[in-house]
């Protein structure tokens, strides 16, 4: 068998942090759990009861109040950035620095200038950019 022909069971899993646990943020880590190729490794979260909440329903091992511990980590490949809009070109800037690859709910920013950034930005690294329910941006 070539590296080509891989089947998805031997492939690695993509370790995935969600960061903001919200209304859609907890609809992220559910979808997550039906993804074989995917272990949520990491939850973030400003709200302990929704902190509480994905770590009970859904067992996830680690879970913080802090973002850029998610970045921080090692173990984590791509974060889904599930926060307020005004806060997603910071957070998704911040991604691209650490070397995560980064879904983005929409908007993926507030303005043109600075989606073009963030572009930019995944080109340079060679990280993939991707908003929610949209074909990647590469």
């Amino acid at each position: 068998m070539t590296k080509e022909m891989l089947r998805v069971d031997e492939m690695k899993k993509v370790n995935v942090g969600v960061i903001g646990a919200g209304y859609w943020g907890k609809k992220h880590v559910h979808e997550y759990q039906w993804l074989d190729g995917v272990n949520l490794a990491m939850v973030c979260d400003l709200d302990e009861k929704n902190l509480k909440f994905c770590k009970d329903k859904y067992g996830i091992p680690h879970v913080t109040t802090d973002y850029k511990e998610v970045l921080e980590s090692p173990d984590i490949d791509a974060v889904s950035i599930c926060t307020s809009n005004e806060t997603h070109y910071q957070i998704c800037k911040d991604a691209f620095e650490a070397g995560k690859h980064a879904l983005v709910e929409k908007p993926v920013t507030l303005n043109s200038k600075k989606a073009r950034e963030l572009v930019k930005l995944a080109k340079k690294k060679k990280i993939g950019l991707c908003s929610w329910s949209h074909l990647p941006i590469q």
